[in-house]
């Protein structure tokens, strides 16, 4: 059972979107730090690939939204199928919902419990410690005073 070409296109370029909104993010707040008088300052896109990211998770819900009671109900009707293959896309289908359930989650908290006193990212698998993990970017380094400190 296929998707459509219209689901498929949609899903890679919402998908592609996200991917790369959320690198742009991570390049401007990671790499693109600017000196400034009295501290670091925020790059002045990280705003603006927070609120790509943003708005192309919605649009990403909604294709989602028009997944899930045609094409992921009707696989999931057919795992009684003995067949290897049907095995293998409902095992991979459910590997792919828990990913964008577990993402969904980290994102939600990221955006209403992280603030600059409890650095968050750190403490969820799919936020700062993916991209630890991936070896994308190096770990930000602590600043002399926040070393000075502890």
């Amino acid at each position: 059972m296929r998707l459509s070409k219209y689901h498929r296109l949609w899903i890679y370029a919402v998908g592609g979107t996200l991917v790369a909104s959320g690198t742009g993010w991570l390049i401007a707040h990671y790499l693109l730090i600017e000196p400034g008088p009295f501290a670091e300052a925020q790059h002045p896109s990280e705003p603006w690939w927070l609120r790509l990211h943003g708005a192309a998770m919605m649009v990403f819900l909604v294709v989602l939204g028009t997944i899930l009671p045609g094409h992921v109900r009707q696989a999931w009707s057919l795992r009684k199928i003995n067949a290897a293959s049907v095995k293998r896309n409902v095992t991979t289908g459910i590997l792919m919902l828990s990913l964008v359930t577990g993402l969904g989650v980290t994102g939600y908290a990221l955006y209403y419990c992280g603030s600059e006193e409890l650095p968050l990212p750190q403490y969820l698998p799919l936020g700062d410690g993916t991209r630890r993990n991936a070896r994308l970017l190096p770990a930000p380094q602590k600043s002399r005073s926040e070393a000075e400190h502890h």
